[in-house]
């Protein structure tokens, strides 16, 4: 997380950037928010679309380890069916050929059928369990910037009571603890917000920079 952090800030001085809007998705919001806590005078805003606000070792009906284990079948090779099959579980109702050709293409043709992920199973096992246990109480008190969370929609029939609950109460904790914060539900939405719902989550971000 920090080397991604560290590449961001490299970036920026490249390429002679003084005041930027940081938009992270996911896994990807902690970067934005590590970054932000530690070069505040870069950042004018700061934009999470569902990610950043909870800690998933403490999600209800979640395992880091049990969930590591399953994902790493899904970095074995894979012919094309198995793969759109796949997405198809993963999103359900949400699936859409923009789904799949975004999902797609993170893996690479390596035989007449068969394909690989262009991640390694090592380096998203790191990442992702970092991205898991991460405790970001610090990291918000350094927050001094204008913050939006998009929050996915946390009451889908997908999800346990026990679960939307977690969503419902890590969202207004986190709005107590980034007093610059502002929390926004999309309705009808998926993790992959960006994907599932892009002209909804366009507008909101369209108009929070307006602001």
């Amino acid at each position: 997380m920090q080397q991604l952090a560290d590449d961001v800030h490299e970036l920026l001085n490249v390429e002679r950037m003084e005041k930027v809007t940081i938009v992270g998705a996911s896994i990807s919001s902690t970067v934005a928010l590590l970054f932000a806590s530690q070069h505040p005078e870069f950042v004018e805003k700061l934009i999470l679309v569902d990610g950043g606000y909870c800690v998933l070792e403490e999600m209800p009906d979640f395992d880091v380890e049990a969930s590591l284990k399953n994902t790493q079948v899904i970095f074995q090779p894979h012919t094309h069916k198995e793969l759109v099959n796949g997405v198809k579980t993963s999103f359900g109702p949400f699936f859409s050929k923009v789904v799949e050709a975004a999902e797609l293409y993170a893996w690479q043709q390596i035989g007449h059928d068969t394909y690989e992920s262009r991640l390694t199973y090592e380096a998203w096992k790191d990442f992702f369990k970092e991205s898991c246990t991460i405790r970001l109480d610090s990291v918000y008190q350094r927050i001094n910037c204008p913050v939006l969370l998009v929050q996915k929609d946390p009451d889908l029939p997908m999800y346990s009571k026990e679960r939307s609950d977690f969503y419902h109460h890590a969202a207004r904790e986190f709005e107590k603890k980034v007093p610059t914060a502002r929390v926004i539900t999309l309705p009808n939405s998926h993790h992959q917000m960006m994907l599932t719902n892009p002209q909804e989550l366009a507008s909101i971000i369209e108009d929070y920079m307006r602001r």
